[in-house]
């Protein structure tokens, strides 16, 4: 029994010692802030993310997730959908002027410099590039 004893007193010493000796640095010393702080989780965002954060702080919505409503496109005076990229991605739920007759959302890349036209109700779409 004493035998027992003695080696489970071993296995935990020796598992204390271990624990002591991986311990993870602490949140202050792994700091590259220089100075006692930690880093924001909007400090740390990098790639899409820390931009879509960096245009919020100023203001702006980066992917425009917002909606665009108004009248009904023409050919005279067509929707015009921001975009930072030369295409863009939409959906039209289109319907006649004036009216509560809208069509499924249909699905359409929409190019710059080009007049696009949804299939379904002849809405017009430019994009303008910002």
């Amino acid at each position: 029994m004493h035998f027992e004893v003695q080696m489970l007193a071993r296995a935990i010493g020796s598992s204390l010692r271990l624990a002591r000796a991986s311990r993870v640095p602490t949140a202050r010393a792994m700091s590259t802030m220089g100075s006692d702080s930690i880093a924001s989780q909007v400090d740390q965002q990098i790639g899409r993310r820390g931009a879509e954060l960096a245009e919020e702080a100023k203001g702006k919505d980066f992917f425009r997730y917002n909606t665009i409503q108004g009248s009904f496109g023409t050919s005279a005076k067509p929707v015009e959908v921001p975009s930072s990229y030369p295409a863009r991605i939409i959906g039209c739920t289109g319907g006649v002027e004036g009216t509560d007759a809208y069509h499924d959302i249909l699905w359409m890349e929409i190019e710059q410099g080009v007049q696009n036209v949804c299939n379904e109700c002849g809405q017009v779409f430019v994009l303008k590039q910002d």
